[in-house]
């Protein structure tokens, strides 16, 4: 079976710019046009509401036999792991080390995507028989991907063969070294190679040049399930199935955190993967879950994203990610708990640094940063830890909507992590300035680097002349794009179709965003700031003739300004059900407010 891909017609975006009378921190909005005919067909032919017709449509799924796909998620047949280059060389690779009892080592990374692809393939080949133990790199002493250091200590420690996951695609003279130290390599990664590949037994990796693979969006967690579906198979194991099935909830809880799309197999992926959360099957996710106060309600994308997701990254931004890894590996229910309190607390940590961090760069670039002219913000301090700076650059670019380098300097040299908005292509920026680097690697929208102190100038001056050359204000201006407008009273009468229906575009992510409604008409009848620090804000609005309850996250900053907005006001929101006390209702899940609104 092969997964069905969603056809990539075009949308059409009304742009909608708010009045100088908005409540602050307002965004312009888009509103998409489905192509026409599209929403009445899917509509009529599907048997749907023309909102859940026109959110498809939007998403290019205009076809109505690719709308019922994907409706029903249905993949078609999934992809032949051999399909992939270097996959038939890599289980090779593997069967030899295991007819001659070579000890194998399992090489990650400190991340989710890392973390869960190390698990499945250590899991995997315990099953097998394997003499299998496992390396995490250090996020602060090593940084991301394959070290020499590291690869000397493994090679001292007894192991005959290294199998990377989420990494290496880019090691060419960590390959070599390899070879020297007479240690077997296989590479199994998703990220973009470079100009060179290194010389490994075998490469598995869906974006290499000739890959044959139909969809090469997997995280790295999605092809160290494909090596283990192959490497299973070729055993000829009766329980592959079973074995597969289980570890989909790893697949799922990686793909989701490393923010690739959830298009084709990984929307399957995730959609399978998440019924083996409602509850967790594994020890360690179920304590995991546990701690962060989860309820036990059906788990989303959201729950692994903002509860699973973070604990567990938490590890490797402040040093021990080995700990998440015995959490997702372990059977023991105590040392589960165990493992999920120290990662809760590391959490707690991280947030705490990530705020200390935020507050000095906000200050930094109101004080040091030339808005009306800089395109990018590229800041360096020292004393920032690592670990956390990506994270803080993620909520630079939310603030000034425009790509965030930061860089963090210790003994001369710096580490950098950076964020983009879509119309910047950050790793190609990197390349294009890779004269002041020492290493570089990542995505479009997310990468890291190495920098030594003294070309921190060059390079900044550099990166901040391509950032002018390359962006231009309409790709700085914050942005929201709505899927469809709805009546005031149409959604009064039909607020609950709409949220069943929507659900069905679950599992969201990447590619396949939350759809957005908007409606005008609305009026606050009132608002408060709640959460610490007030960060979030809590209302009724009144619709169509119908009292809402309401939540805006992150929009407490808001809350005076729109109790000062006298008139009714256009919002853009998404249906969500809450339940509260038993009972079970709709709430608006607010996302923006606009006096203006979309027009006619």
């Amino acid at each position: 079976m092969r997964p069905r891909r969603s056809p990539s017609r075009p949308v059409r975006l009304r742009e909608v710019r708010p009045t100088v009378r908005e409540p602050a921190a307002a965004r312009r909005w888009r509103v998409a046009r489905p192509p026409a005919g599209a929403v009445t067909t899917l509509s009529s032919e599907l048997g749907i509401s023309r909102i859940l017709a026109t959110v498809l449509a939007n998403r290019g799924l205009v076809r109505t036999a690719d709308a019922r796909a994907f409706l029903e998620r249905r993949p078609g047949a999934p992809d032949d792991p051999f399909l992939l280059e270097g996959m038939d060389r890599a289980v090779t690779r593997l069967l030899s080390a295991l007819q001659s009892g070579e000890r194998i080592c399992v090489y990650g990374d400190y991340d989710v995507d890392g973390l869960t692809a190390a698990a499945v393939l250590v899991t995997v080949l315990r099953e097998a028989g394997a003499s299998v133990t496992w390396y995490i790199p250090s996020r602060t002493a090593e940084g991301y991907g394959l070290n020499a250091e590291a690869l000397r200590r493994i090679r001292a420690g007894g192991s005959d063969l290294v199998v990377t996951v989420d990494c290496g695609t880019t090691a060419v003279a960590e390959a070599a070294l390899a070879r020297s130290l007479g240690l077997g390599l296989i590479i199994t990664d998703h990220h973009t190679p470079g100009p060179v590949l290194p010389a490994a037994d075998a490469l598995v990796n869906p974006r290499r040049a000739g890959s044959g693979y139909p969809f090469e969006d997997l995280a790295g967690v999605g092809v160290a399930y494909k090596l283990s579906q192959a490497l299973t198979a070729f055993l000829g194991r009766a329980d592959g199935d079973r074995l597969w099935r289980g570890l989909e909830d790893l697949v799922a809880l990686g793909t989701v955190c490393d923010v690739v799309p959830l298009t084709g197999e990984n929307r399957f992926l995730v959609w399978r993967g998440l019924e083996l959360f409602s509850p967790p099957a594994r020890v360690g996710l179920a304590a995991l879950g546990e701690v962060a106060g989860l309820d036990g309600a059906e788990a989303t994308t959201r729950h692994l994203a903002f509860a699973y997701g973070p604990r567990l990254n938490a590890a490797g931004r402040l040093g021990d990610a080995e700990r998440a890894l015995r959490l997702l590996l372990t059977q023991d229910e105590d040392e589960a708990r165990r493992l999920a309190v120290e990662l809760d607390h590391g959490n707690r940590e991280r947030q705490a640094l990530e705020a200390a961090i935020l507050e000095e760069v906000v200050e930094r670039v109101v004080r040091e940063v030339d808005l009306e002219t800089e395109r990018a913000i590229v800041l360096a301090g020292r004393g920032w830890h690592e670990g956390v700076i990506g994270i803080v650059a993620s909520r630079v670019v939310e603030r000034f909507a425009r790509p965030a380098l930061l860089v963090a300097i210790n003994d001369g040299v710096g580490r950098g992590s950076g964020r983009s908005v879509p119309g910047f292509d950050l790793v190609s920026a990197l390349a294009d300035c890779a004269g002041h680097l020492l290493r570089y690697g990542g995505h479009r929208m997310a990468a890291g680097f190495e920098i030594g102190e003294d070309a921190f100038e060059g390079f900044c001056r550099d990166f901040l002349a391509l950032a002018r050359e390359r962006l231009g204000d309409d790709d700085l201006e914050r942005e929201l794009s709505v899927d469809a407008v709805v009546e005031p009273g149409l959604l009064a009468a039909s607020v609950e179709e709409f949220a069943r229906e929507l659900a069905l575009l679950e599992p969201h992510g990447t590619g396949n965003p939350e759809p957005v409604l908007a409606v005008g008409g609305a009026r606050f009848l009132s608002v408060r700031p709640v959460g610490s620090g007030g960060r979030h804000l809590r209302a009724r609005v009144a619709v169509g003739g119908r009292v809402f309850g309401a939540v805006g996250f992150g929009l407490g900053g808001r809350a005076a300004d729109l109790r000062a907005v006298g008139g009714p006001v256009h919002i853009a929101f998404r249906p969500a059900w809450d339940e509260w006390q038993g009972e079970r209702r709709v709430e608006l899940r607010l996302l923006d407010v606009s006096v203006e609104g979309p027009g006619p």
